[in-house]
This record gives structure tokens, sequence and C-alpha cells, in this order.
């Protein structure tokens, strides 16, 4: 589980938002009725969010109505003060995400259709230093659907131009601030796509190169930073999973058929956060432990669809 992934607590009805990891096996989570909780991991359950589900015999009209809604920024009230930001997907592509405030990125990641995801917060007392928000989106489809341009969005927020957008923000059902980012994307006509097809095609391949893992990722925390004496255990725990978190993004990106993640014995806690994400994703024909004879007991082979 990850900041932003919603959770639901196996004991009760109540759902949220998990905003951030405690320790090794307590995790916060902000609730609907707008408190955080702490809460142990084995009391939680991940909820796999929904997805528009096209097949290819659909008819044209209602592919067409289903890329029309919008790809939104929206600033959710979390309490008095603090707005949760979202990234809110409600159209019929995947998309692939990467959100900067001014030049520091903050996080990235992919979302399904009609899917949204938590990516920061805001203090309303600091409005006038919010920073500038930076994001950067790519459609995908395995649909019949028009192509899409990426998207690069810069945005400043200002008093005038959040309160006039005022209104109910789509998927999560509430009243926020929403700020559209496909106003003005552009399908890419035929004759573009010809014309450009082996410059794209050479993009594509040249970021697959500078993203696409090693078969074998080692998350011992020496391999990961020079600077783990310093780090508190949930630190380093924090930078293991992350690592293993976009790592495994990457591997589904790129096509992997495989990946091993070398995780160590130990105490067993990270091996188990490792599965625990694996057995959700839906990208993940199988996991298993890794060759015993190379790895002991301390890594584990992943297998993709």
């Amino acid at each position: 589980m990850k900041p932003g992934d919603r959770v639901r607590m196996k004991h009760s009805k109540e759902e949220g938002f998990v905003t951030k990891l405690i320790n090794a096996t307590t995790i916060e989570i902000e609730i609907e009725e707008g408190f955080r909780l702490p809460v142990h991991i084995n009391d939680l359950v991940y909820i796999s969010s929904p997805e528009v589900k096209l097949s290819p015999e659909s008819n044209v009209q209602s592919i067409h109505n289903a890329t029309l809604s919008g790809v939104h920024i929206a600033f959710a009230p979390f309490n008095d003060r603090v707005y949760s930001i979202y990234l809110v997907n409600e159209t019929a592509y995947a998309l692939a995400y990467s959100f900067y405030e001014n030049a520091t990125g903050v996080c990235m990641g992919l979302m399904q259709p009609e899917e949204y995801r938590k990516l920061s917060e805001a203090d309303i007392l600091n409005f006038d230093n919010w920073p500038e928000y930076h994001i950067q989106i790519l459609f995908f489809s395995h649909n019949p659907l028009p192509l899409k341009s990426p998207i690069y969005k810069k945005i400043k927020i200002h008093s005038a131009s959040f309160y006039k957008r005022k209104k109910n923000i789509p998927l999560l059902n509430t009243n926020g601030h929403l700020f559209q980012l496909d106003e003005n994307a552009q399908k890419i006509p035929a004759e573009v796509v010809n014309t450009t097809s082996v410059n794209d095609s050479n993009n594509i391949k040249k970021l697959i190169n500078e993203i696409k893992p090693e078969s074998e990722i080692d998350l011992h925390i020496e391999k990961l930073t020079t600077a783990y004496k310093s780090m508190s255990s949930v630190e380093i725990l924090s930078l293991q999973v992350n690592t293993f978190k976009k790592t495994l993004e990457n591997a589904i990106a790129c096509g992997l058929s495989e990946i091993t993640f070398i995780h160590g014995v130990g105490n067993g806690v990270l091996k188990n956060i490792l599965h625990k994400e694996l057995a959700v994703n839906a990208h993940v024909k199988f996991f298993e432990e890794a060759r015993k004879d190379k790895f002991g007991y301390g890594a584990t082979r992943v297998v993709f669809k």
C-alpha cells in the first residue's frame, strides 16, 4: 500500500485513503468523515479502483461518449484548513502521469479509466504561497479510441479562479474546486500519425530504454542509498517500498515478462508488503520464491500476464 491508495477497514464499513506509512506495521489513513487514524496494516483491505471496460464490439457512439468527460486536477477540502489534491481520470483512457510542485517531483504513476489518485495536500492558510503545479500526462487504450496528444499543464492557483471553479468533483462525489487539464487536448489526425510514426517510435523506444529496469533488483538499503546509516527504520522501509513500486510500474510499462526483487530475509516485513502489493496487481500473473540455490529465501520472482 502507498499514499493515495483507497482502503477499507476489515472490521467496519469505513473507507479512506492512505496518507503515510507511520512505521513497518502501521499506516495512517484519512477516512471519509475527514479524520486521520493510525491503523495496523493487517486490519486494512486494498480497494481496487473501478475500471471502464469497453469491448471492441462496443458501438462507436458509446466509445466516443466515453472520452468526453475529461482529466482534472481537483482540490477537495480535507478539513477547515487543508485541501487534498487529486488527479481525476474521468475518461476511457489509461493514463501515465507525473506531478511536480515548482521544480520538485512529487509523484508519478499509472491510472486506469474512471480512477482518481491523491497527489498532495495544500494548506489554505498558506494560499498565497501555494507552489506552481506541473503535470504531464500520456493517454493509452486497447480500444479503438481516437489518439490523443500528450498533455503538459502548468497551473498557478489564484483566488479568483479558484473559488469560481467550485463544483461537484466527479468520481469522488464531493464538492471542491475543479481544473480540467484536457480542455484543449487535440485528437491526432491520421495524416500526422503517418508522417511522425517513425520519430514517435524512436522516442518511445528511447523512453523505454531509459526506464527499463534490470531483471534483478536488489532492495537492500545499502544498494539504494549511501546515506542509510542516518536513516530511521521507517525511512529505510519507505525507500525500499517506493523503489519496489516504481520499479514494478516501469517493468509493466516496458513489457517485461518477469522480474526478481531481492529483499532479504530479515524480519519479513518488506517481503510481506511486497507480496500484498503483488497479490492485488492486475498485471501480475503469479509470484513465487526465486531460485533458492541463488537467493535462499530472500527474493521473489514476479511473472507478468
